[in-house]
């Protein structure tokens, strides 16, 4: 297995594509914060435990997931947290499945008893659309402002337009080509006595929302931000058509004499409606009742309303996410995201939520999560890496120790080949 490392060349104007082999049986120290360790035993001292803790985790809980012994390769990936006063070691055992190479870390608990005492076991896998570069305010001053950064921080300067990019990101081909490789893998094998759903999470509602709390300041225009809203709903159409077509394929490629259940998610389609008639109406609608639009959905909001509180579009957006690991089934369930490292903070506020919910007509599901990284990189100037390709978003095409100039969207579909539909290849 390999690492595909992209660099920015600012001298040059034209990005690198190299690769990293993790191979060999001594302990590979990538930057200053990853290593790769061939075994748990052969790395530094510090990393010793945490890896072989990691690797007995995912194998305990694939056993209960499958039903099965797993054995699993000694190869991890693991991070150290290099922030001042912070210590933490997240480690990423190796899973080779139908075909391609996956370094996974596991969340959560394994429900009691039998994955035969299960109903159902629903995989959600969410994605983000655009990415930091590829979708952009432009502000009074000429200047450009991810929309992203919205999350974090005010807007200070009106807004004059957006500066958007027609292609899909590599972001958005990575992670819908490996989530739906990882998903395939884990679902498949789980017994056929319990049913097994795919959901897919690609947030339209949610994404419209980043610009609403702005331009009820009267910092984005209404044009601006009805323009918005159907450039989320072109993107929405299209990725989520592409995903559909990632998650047959790889279903496909496990051999699976099983349809794959596929569904989509969708969390705020009253607060839509809402939304898109006031702005037909030349209005920008208020937090409230987008909030009651929100809570009148169903008994699962109306108590994730009353529980959390929501102020703004933005916490509307982020319990969204949440609600979609919380919906239960027929009768007992397993939620498991299925996700990027990023999406970390959805588990953790579900299970927290999980205990407060009382009085549902279906009890809430168990949650646990797996998180799947990447393979394509980017190295910074000052040599870190960084898997984060929705922020880290440096490139479209690359050149390769070859000098031949790479569209990065086919170096993730030679990754992940079974998704991207092609014949299923040695894992590169």
């Amino acid at each position: 297995m390999r690492l595909h490392v992209v660099q920015p060349q600012p001298a040059t104007g034209r990005p690198t594509l190299s690769h990293i082999d993790l191979a060999g049986s001594a302990a590979q120290k990538l930057d200053h914060a990853w290593w790769h360790l061939p075994h748990p035993a052969a790395g530094p001292r510090p990393l010793r435990r945490p890896a072989q803790r990691a690797r007995d985790r995912l194998a305990r809980f694939l056993g209960y997931l499958w039903d099965a012994a797993v054995h699993l390769p000694d190869q991890s990936l693991l991070q150290q947290d290099t922030r001042p006063g912070r210590h933490g070691i997240t480690a990423y055992p190796r899973l080779d499945a139908d075909g391609v190479g996956h370094h996974l870390a596991v969340m959560g608990r394994l429900p009691p008893g039998h994955v035969r005492d299960l109903a159902q076991v629903r995989l959600v896998s969410g994605m983000c659309l655009f990415g930091s570069r590829a979708a952009q305010l432009v502000l009074a001053s000429g200047r450009r402002l991810p929309i992203s950064r919205l999350r974090h921080e005010p807007l200070t300067e009106r807004a004059t337009g957006l500066a958007l990019e027609p292609d899909l990101t590599v972001y958005e081909h990575d992670t819908s080509l490996r989530l739906a490789c990882a998903a395939a893998s884990l679902g498949v094998r789980v017994p056929a006595h319990t049913e097994t759903l795919h959901a897919l999470d690609v947030p339209r509602t949610a994404t419209m929302l980043m610009l609403l709390d702005d331009a009820q300041q009267g910092m984005v225009p209404a044009a601006v931000l009805v323009r918005w809203c159907q450039a989320v709903t072109d993107r929405h159409a299209r990725l989520r058509s592409i995903a559909h077509q990632r998650w047959q394929a790889a279903w496909a490629a496990t051999g699976s004499a099983s349809p794959l259940l596929l569904v989509d998610v969708d969390e705020l389609q009253a607060v839509e409606t809402v939304l898109r008639r006031a702005l037909a109406a030349d209005r920008i609608p208020n937090t409230p009742e987008l909030i009651s639009a929100a809570a009148g959905q169903d008994r699962l909001w109306q108590q994730l309303v009353a529980l959390t509180r929501p102020t703004t579009a933005t916490d509307l957006a982020d319990l969204s996410y949440i609600a979609s690991y919380l919906r239960g089934g027929a009768g007992p369930t397993l939620t498991l995201g299925v996700e990027t490292v990023q999406e970390g903070k959805i588990l953790l506020r579900a299970r927290h939520l999980r205990h407060l919910l009382a009085d549902c007509p279906v009890p809430p599901p168990h949650l646990a999560a797996v998180y799947a990284l990447g393979r394509l990189w980017t190295r910074e100037a000052e040599g870190a890496l960084q898997h984060n390709l929705y922020t880290h978003d440096v490139a479209r095409h690359a050149v390769d120790a070859d000098g031949r100039n790479r569209a990065l969207a086919e170096v993730c579909a030679d990754i992940y080949p079974a998704a991207a539909g092609r014949e299923l290849a040695v894992s590169r």
